[in-house]
């Protein structure tokens, strides 16, 4: 029945037309071929290809560019008078050809290592495909220039698409962007988009060659570091012994900082020994597992406990000043205290809880004591200092005046001013003589080192002026 079937198109075709469509009848998967007809009284062509061919242009003329994929088989043009009266209809029977179905392999088929390494994927022939049956070459097509052998983490049309393995697009092993695991790599065109269904899968082809389309990555996971103490826990002040019991290679110590440890070995040494300076030590190490690939851990915190009770000590931003002050306090208590009592008699605030009380305001003159009590899971330790705080009055300054001479309170330095020219040179004694009128004051410092301003007189007739009204 089939038989006949075909006989009877055949002769169809025949009888509306004896001419042939001139194009490649040799053709390759994702090849492109260009196809022309010429029928007699034809305004338009219609078009009809193998099916899964693709691209095509020129459909309702009688020249026509496509790509071949799938399938090879009949290519099909009626034409059609400019009443849509069919006039004419020519064929032409393609056949793939032995150049286009070649078996690859996918190389290297696996890549494993540390990550951070970089690697590439390509595609190399393995002599499959073709043979005998199969017409040699591919035609005169042209292969499409976007397509590409695509790397993808999942079986066709699933998955998605990562670069191509063309022996030059580079990845890093473990690295954003790098496939992981089992991929696949298919003949893709990527002219629409790189995933599907926009790419388009190249197949098809004669001597069916044996394609090996898949590679296994597979990024080795460092071993971390496994690092001992001794003694564990620590106190403040002990030596320490950091060992990496790991078998790790090339051990380095503390090369992105640490805190609280002071290397007594060198920094390349294992175990390493450090003096625990304070509450918070930790460093960080490095180094190479069996497989040499580097490996990190960025905090080796050290085990600490609390040994002793605090041993108090404090300071403060002065101690000695004269009239009304803020003065800051800060904690040197060693053996790490983990609270604080402060009181200040004579103060405002009178007391704190904080380490380092700040802004602690005396508002009057006198002597006063500071107490500190710290503390921490050892017990707690008191310092009291008398006379710590001593607030002196600035002194009272007074000047007067006796015939052509003004006179200072007594002190230990004195310096002048005439108000409108500032500071006199040199005038820096008990008594002071003007020389010209103007109005005078005077700075004067006590033993403790404080400050006072006089009063100001006005002085209507100085030396000077005295002597020109005589001349």
């Amino acid at each position: 029945m089939k038989t006949i079937l075909t006989s009877l198109v055949l002769f169809f075709v025949c009888a509306i037309s004896n001419a042939q469509i001139t194009g490649d009848i040799t053709v390759c998967a994702g090849y492109t071929y260009s196809y022309s007809a010429n029928i007699s009284g034809a305004a338009t062509y219609n078009w009809s290809l193998p099916v899964s061919w693709y691209g095509l242009t020129g459909q309702g003329t009688s020249n026509i560019n496509a790509t071949c994929n799938v399938n090879d088989g009949w290519i099909t043009v009626t034409g059609y008078a400019a009443s849509g009266t069919v006039v004419g209809v020519e064929t032409i029977q393609t056949q793939f050809g032995g150049g286009g179905a070649s078996g690859w392999n996918v190389q290297p088929s696996s890549v494993s290592g540390c990550n951070g390494i970089s690697f590439s994927l390509s595609v190399v022939p393995n002599g499959s495909g073709g043979g005998p049956g199969c017409p040699a070459g591919c035609g005169s097509g042209s292969f499409h220039p976007n397509i590409v052998y695509g790397i993808y983490d999942g079986v066709w049309p699933n998955g998605n698409y990562f670069g191509n393995a063309d022996g030059f697009t580079t990845f890093i092993l473990g690295g954003p962007g790098s496939p992981v695991g089992t991929v696949y790599i298919y003949l893709v065109d990527i002219t629409n988009g790189v995933n599907p269904p926009q790419a388009i899968k190249i197949q098809g082809g004669c001597g069916g060659g044996v394609v090996n389309n898949t590679s296994n990555i597979a990024p080795l996971l460092p071993s971390l570091p496994v690092v001992t103490q001794t003694p564990m826990p620590a106190c403040v002040g002990d030596t320490i012994q950091l060992f990496e019991i790991s078998g790790l290679t090339n051990i380095g110590w503390g090369f992105t900082g640490g805190n609280d440890l002071n290397f007594i070995s060198a920094q390349f040494s294992n175990p390493l020994i450090a003096v625990v300076s304070g509450n918070n030590p930790f460093t960080n190490v490095t180094g190479f597992d069996a497989n040499g690939c580097m490996t990190y851990d960025p905090n080796i915190q050290v085990s600490i406990s609390v040994c002793a009770a605090p041993n108090v000590q404090f300071s403060s931003s002065d101690t000695v000043f004269c009239d009304k002050q803020n003065i800051n306090f800060n904690d040197l208590s060693s053996n790490g205290p983990t609270s604080w009592q402060w009181t200040f008699n004579g103060a405002t605030p009178a007391s704190s809880t904080i380490k380092n009380p700040q802004n602690i305001y005396y508002a009057a003159n006198g002597s006063f004591v500071v107490t500190l009590i710290a503390c921490n899971a050892a017990g707690c330790d008191t310092l009291t200092l008398s006379n710590f705080i001593v607030e002196y009055a600035s002194p009272v300054a007074s000047i007067y005046k006796s015939n052509d001479t003004l006179y200072a309170s007594a002190a230990i330095s004195y310096q002048w001013y005439e108000t409108d020219s500032g500071l006199i040179a040199g005038a820096t004694g008990l008594f002071f003589v003007p020389a010209q009128a103007g109005n005078y004051y005077c700075t004067i410092k006590d033993s403790v080192g404080c400050s006072g301003s006089s009063n100001t007189l006005a002085i209507t007739t100085g030396i000077q002026n005295i002597i020109g009204n005589g001349q």
